[in-house]
This record gives C-alpha cells, structure tokens and sequence, in this order.
C-alpha cells in the first residue's frame, strides 16, 4: 500500500508560501482536499496551522486566504494605533500578539480535538470511499524537561520511543488549537504556552524525519510493506547578510541566530532524507518543494529580478510581503508539482 506523509517547515507568515504550493498539490489531484490525498500530517510552528487545518479537512486554498486576511489585519491595526503601540513595553506587544493569536486559532479549529479527526473520516468514509487516513502530529520543546514533545493523534509506540517522540503528562486529547499554540510559541513574537516554546526550537523545524520515525515506529508503516512517500514543503530560506554584526542589538542578533540555525537544521533535514530515499529504493521517496530567497533561486523559478533588501524582506518571520510571498509559492509549486509525484 502507498502511504503519503506530507510535512510542513516553520516560517512565521512565510507559511503563505507552503499554502500556496500544497494548493498546488489539491489542484493536480482534480481538486481534491488535502485528506483525500495524504494519510499523514506534520507541521511545526507555522506548519502546525497547515497541517492540522489540513487534517481538518479545510482546503490549502483556505488556509492561504486565513494568512492573507492575518496580515492585512495585522498591517491595519500597525496603522491605525502606530503611535500607541510605541507606548507599549516589548512584553506587552508579545502579550498582545498572543491574544491575536489564540483568538485566530479558536475561531479556525473551535472545539476540534485530534480524536475527532480520524472519527470524522470513518464516517466521511462511508460517504466518500477516496478518504485516507489523517495522522497529525506536531512538535513543540517543552522546556520542563528539555525535550520536543510531539502532539497529535499517533498511538503510543508500542515498542519503546526515541527522545524526540516523547510523551508529557499533559491530557493527549487537549483542543487542536492549544496544541497548535503550542508549536507556534516563537519567542519573542509570542509568551509561551505554559511550559512550551515554539517547535522549531528544535532540530525539527522542518519535521521529516521525524515524521519518518513516527510513521515507522508509531503506525508500524514498514518500507518492506508500505511504499512511503514524504512531501516536504518549505516555507523559504535566505543567507541573511552578515556585515555589520557589531550594530546589531540583542534582539537582532538572536533572531539572525535562530535563522542560522533553522536554516541549517533544514539543510541536514534535507540530507537525512535523501539518504533514506537513496538507501531504501523505490519503498521510500522523498521530495522537498522550497525555494531559495536569493537571485539564483529565483531565476530558477524564472521570479524576476529582486535587489538585496527585498530578498531580506521576504524571508522575513513577520514578513509584510503576504501577497508576494503567496504568488511566489503559487509559481513554484505550479513548477515542483508533477502528477506522477502522486502515482
């Protein structure tokens, strides 16, 4: 049997651009939903959002229109009250972020639990035989133990766990949207979730090999049985430019410092996989759907020209270039995304 693993990187707003190209993947498919067509979920951070709204069964489409309406509400309320929010201390403007956040993520998923997702699908089942399964797991670091804890709706592994599938004594059964909270818990936009910062505080900010251990471990899907197929959407990467490091103030130095190392943690990511894809033949394929925020990437894509201030604005956590950054992942994804991926 074919499983198919799809698997979505952190990136703040870049997630627009993962939206966009998993759109891209509904529409090749003849407009299918996401859980007609993939049997797993995994998202960290920003990719938490897709993953369980996809698993949800909202449509990518859906979900990109959600970061589009995010930012013009964001830039909206950044005009109307510049002034007073200059007045606000930086734990205020978190505490506010936060708010805005969790009152999204309610209305998107209200009273939701991952429980509900596979019971949902054994009765869309009945209606709609092409329904696949809908694992959805995501990652966050609880800081309590010094560990990434993944939320979802796996079983327990029956076998023992590696540490980065570790259970928490929390109630596995908790709401989708608190446990999306929790894997988007970026400091220093958003306070933390209890105990939680954001996923991608770990070495699975872009999530694959995780999910490869858990779908083999967890699910008991074997290379030897099972052909698997993972989908790994990126959110964007950039080489940020590193004159002038001495200017920098703290918070500018730790989030070039967070870049760097998400960047390289979704380089070796990358290289793990295609190790598994290369060692394991046909039963196990592997294809990452990205683009570099830099003028070789984009010539790739045949994007235009862009100087070196808007490449550094795109790739941007908080980045303002929504409506950019959703066409550019609409062309790359119409460029990446082949029918016989699918087979």
């Amino acid at each position: 049997m074919t499983r198919r693993i799809l698997t979505i990187d952190g990136g703040g707003m870049r997630g627009v651009f993962s939206a966009a190209v998993i759109e891209q993947m509904e529409l090749i498919n003849g407009d299918k939903p996401a859980n007609e067509i993939f049997d797993c979920f995994c998202g960290t951070s920003a990719g938490s959002l897709i993953a369980a709204g996809l698993a949800n069964g909202m449509r990518a489409r859906e979900i990109k229109e959600l970061f589009l309406t995010v930012a013009k509400q964001s830039g909206d309320l950044v005009a109307e009250g510049a002034s007073s929010a200059n007045s606000l201390t930086p734990a205020e403007k978190r505490q506010a972020a936060t708010t805005a956040l969790e009152t999204m993520l309610k209305t998107v998923f209200g009273k939701k639990r991952p429980s509900d997702l596979r019971r949902d699908l054994r009765r869309s089942r009945a209606k709609r035989p092409g329904v696949r399964d809908s694992y959805l797991a995501v990652p966050a670091r609880d800081m309590a133990t010094g560990k990434v804890v993944f939320f979802g709706n796996f079983p327990p592994d029956p076998g023992g766990e590696p540490s980065f599938w570790s259970n928490t004594e929390v109630d596995e059964d908790e709401p989708l949207w608190k446990i999306v909270r929790r894997s988007s818990a970026l400091p220093p936009m958003f306070a933390p979730s209890g105990a939680f910062l954001d996923g991608g505080i770990s070495p699975f900010a872009n999530p694959t090999y995780a999910a490869y251990v858990g779908v083999k471990r967890r699910l008991g899907w074997n290379p030897a049985d099972d052909e698997l197929r993972f989908y790994s959407v990126g959110t964007g990467y950039h080489t940020p430019r590193t004159h002038g490091l001495a200017a920098l103030d703290d918070e500018q130095m730790y989030g070039l410092m967070i870049s760097a190392m998400m960047q390289d943690i979704n380089f070796l990511q990358h290289q793990v996989m295609k190790r598994r894809d290369d060692e394991e033949g046909d039963r196990v394929w592997y294809k990452r759907f990205n683009i570099s925020f830099d003028q070789r990437g984009f010539d790739r894509f045949k994007l235009g020209t862009r100087t070196a201030d808007e490449f550094e604005e795109l790739s941007q956590t908080g980045s303002q270039q929504v409506e950019e950054l959703a066409r550019i992942g609409t062309v790359v994804g119409k460029q990446s995304v082949h029918a016989d991926d699918f087979r």
